[in-house]
């Protein structure tokens, strides 16, 4: 059974940070997170304020920032599912 197939039927889901000073959201799949959404401090005059962080070997955290959590979080569920999709398709070595 290929890969991402077996992981689609773990529907990831998101939940709040509890630390101190965090102010954003873990994705979840099973008991791993894969990456996170979050409340990154800038300039005032700066409207984008939500980077990503991505927990996923082979895939740099995107540097670019987002108006507002629901976007950075979509972007990280195209990742996650593109990096699911992609370790599928790579050809393995034989033992």
């Amino acid at each position: 059974m290929p890969v991402h197939e077996t992981f689609s039927r773990l529907p990831g889901q998101w939940e709040r940070q509890t630390h101190q000073y965090s102010c954003g959201e873990n994705y979840r799949i099973g008991k791993v997170i894969v990456g996170s959404a979050f409340y990154k401090s800038g300039p005032r005059d700066e409207p984008a304020k939500y980077a990503l962080c991505i927990n996923l070997p082979g895939i740099k955290s995107p540097e670019q920032l987002y108006t507002n959590i629901e976007d950075a979080k979509a972007r990280l569920e195209r990742v996650v599912a593109t990096w699911f999709r992609w370790i599928n398709e790579r050809p393995t070595a034989a033992p």
